[in-house]
């Protein structure tokens, strides 16, 4: 997890240069995750999603802002990825999960952790007025044997 989320912000920083810090990221990431293994490859387009249909659909009055949470949950690990744009309804976020046609990148990382762990795993969305949060939920993991 230390190295998806180190990734992750090289990412991050150069959308930043791109958009010319037009939005905030802040990190609160526990620090007893990162010694878990994690799929590689994970984070990033749901953060890029995030940038793309979240952050760019704000007025331009509107400054953007992201905020990326990993914490335990019994013997699972979850990330949040919440921006303050504008949501997706609940047909959106069906869509996007079960269609290769919308969100490309979201269901393949959904696929792939549902493939590599179970059906128990994977994406969920919440959106609210303030927001959509994306939802990663993968079980603690770790084998040193294990090349993701």
């Amino acid at each position: 997890i230390e190295h998806e989320l180190e990734t992750t912000k090289a990412y991050i920083d150069i959308q930043l240069m791109v958009y010319k810090n037009t939005f905030d990221v802040i990190f609160h990431i526990l620090p007893s995750v990162l010694e878990y293994q994690i799929p590689s490859i994970i984070l990033q387009p749901i953060v890029e999603n995030a940038i793309e249909h979240g952050i760019l659909a704000l007025p331009e009055n509107k400054r953007g802002q992201i905020i990326i949470s990993a914490y335990e949950e019994g013997s699972d690990i979850l990330f949040d990825i919440f921006d303050n744009g504008p949501g997706l309804s609940e047909e959106e976020a069906k869509s996007i999960l079960e269609s290769s046609n919308k969100g490309y990148g979201v269901k393949n990382v959904n696929d792939r952790l549902k493939l590599f762990f179970d059906d128990t795993y994977g994406i969920t969305f919440t959106s609210s007025p303030d927001g959509l949060t994306v939802t990663i939920r993968i079980p603690k993991y770790i084998d040193l044997n294990e090349d993701f």
